[in-house]
């Protein structure tokens, strides 16, 4: 009864999607593995196993981007060393005389 009604709704649809074979074999592996609460782990395992080969190959691909984004770049700035840095910047404020009490008061 209930699928008589249902093909009476549907003669009034017109529309009929094609699908490719990936489509129509993944949807079959899809409907096989909700029959099955075995089958619904396996498909859960092999869809798990390929989200984590994908998300490496990404992670691949981005660092792949990244050295060869590095690559192209043409200035290597010259870092000097901090101490040296800091003694000298320590000497030019030794050697800058400061006014004296005296020289203020004038």
């Amino acid at each position: 009864m209930a699928r008589n009604k249902i093909k009476q709704e549907l003669r009034g649809c017109t529309f009929k999607p094609s699908l490719d074979r990936k489509s129509v074999h993944l949807a079959s592996r899809t409907a096989r593995a909700s029959s099955d609460p075995k089958n619904l782990d396996a498909l859960y395992s092999s869809l798990h196993n390929a989200h984590k080969e994908k998300m490496a190959k990404y992670e691949d691909l981005k660092k792949q981007k990244e050295v060869s984004e590095i690559e192209d770049c043409t200035f290597k700035p010259t870092i000097s060393d901090t101490k040296t840095w800091s003694k000298k910047k320590a000497i030019s404020r030794s050697t800058v005389e400061l006014p004296t009490a005296s020289a203020r008061a004038k």
